[in-house]
C-alpha cells in the first residue's frame, strides 16, 4: 500500500477508465461522472491510499474523509480496479483501518453503503458478523440517484475505535 499522491497520474488514468464501467456505479454517490480524483497533497482532510501488485501496477484506492473537529473519519470510499475479489486489496483495507484507528488514533469510522452494491453483502459479513467491530446504525431510503438515473437506499455503517482495537488484539 502506497500514498495515493506519489501514484498520482497512474491512478488517474485507471480510475477514469474504471468509473465509467457499470460494475463501478456503487463507488460515486452522484448521477454524472467526475473523471478526475482531488488528490490531496496532505492528511488534513483525506487519507488516499493505492493497493498494488508485485509488478507495481495499481490493483485499488482508498480514501477516508477526516473530520479533524470531532475526530472521525466521516466517510469511506473503496474501489477494487480488478472487478473481483482480491487477496492484496482485502489486505491494504486491513491497513488502512490499522491507519486510522492505531496510527492516526480517530475515534470513529462512519460509512455509508449503496443498499443495491454486492460490496454490502462482503461489508456485513466482515464488519458486523464475522469480526463484530462495527455495526448497521441506520438506512437511509431513496438517498442518493447513481449515473443510471435510479434512486438508492443507503446503509449506514459504524466502527468505534476500541470495538477495531479489540477485535485487532484478538486477531494477533
Amino acid at each position: 500500500m502506497e500514498l495515493a499522491v506519489l501514484n498520482e497520474s497512474e491512478l488517474q488514468r485507471k480510475y477514469a477508465r474504471n468509473l465509467i464501467e457499470e460494475k463501478n456505479k456503487y463507488y460515486y454517490f452522484n448521477n454524472y461522472f467526475n473523471f478526475s480524483l482531488n488528490i490531496e497533497r496532505t492528511e488534513e482532510f483525506k487519507l488516499q491510499y493505492v493497493s498494488k501488485n508485485n509488478d507495481g501496477e495499481i490493483m485499488g484506492f482508498a480514501e477516508a474523509f477526516a473530520n479533524r473537529s470531532f475526530n472521525l473519519i466521516q466517510e469511506f470510499r473503496v474501489i477494487n480496479f480488478t472487478g473481483k475479489p482480491n487477496i492484496i486489496c482485502s489486505r491494504d483495507f486491513i491497513r488502512l483501518l490499522e491507519i486510522i484507528f492505531c496510527k492516526r488514533k480517530f475515534r470513529k469510522l462512519v460509512f455509508h453503503v449503496i443498499k443495491d452494491n454486492p460490496a454490502l453483502k462482503m461489508y456485513k459479513k466482515f464488519f458486523v458478523e464475522k469480526t463484530k467491530m462495527g455495526r448497521i446504525v441506520g438506512e437511509l431510503k431513496e438517498h442518493c440517484i447513481l449515473t443510471d438515473g435510479e434512486c438508492y437506499d443507503l446503509v449506514m455503517f459504524e466502527i468505534l475505535r476500541k470495538d477495531f482495537i479489540s477485535w485487532y488484539e484478538r486477531r494477533k
